[in-house]
């Protein structure tokens, strides 16, 4: 995994956000392009209105890159959580997207 830096993290941000618009077919946005497109990565998106939890999932292996991770995360955590309804357009505009990108497991003692 490469460390990224702040402005690919907002880059990932963009991309779920992107994500999500696009599954809900309000409008089609460009996903940002970095170095980090083609690198394998493990990611969790979540979702916060209000301060208040309204969606998490995410990956804890790497299995696609980073950036296909982190949208496919985002629209899990927008439509498939089953502790919450389906995202609906009305709520974009209150809610947070958050990404955290997971390093390399490491074993414990």
């Amino acid at each position: 995994m490469i460390p990224l830096s702040q402005e690919a993290g907002h880059g990932l941000v963009r991309a779920a956000r992107a994500a999500i618009h696009e599954a809900l077919g309000t409008e089609t946005i460009e996903i940002p392009q970095a170095a980090f497109v083609e690198v394998p990565g493990a990611s969790f998106v979540t979702l916060r209105q209000y301060g208040e939890l309204r969606g998490c999932v995410g990956s804890v292996e790497p299995h696609r890159s980073l950036i296909e991770d982190v949208c496919h995360n985002a629209i899990a955590a927008a439509f498939r959580d089953l502790r919450f309804r389906p995202l609906g357009v009305h709520e974009l505009p209150h809610t947070r997207v958050e990404v955290t990108v997971l390093g390399v497991p490491e074993a414990l003692e």
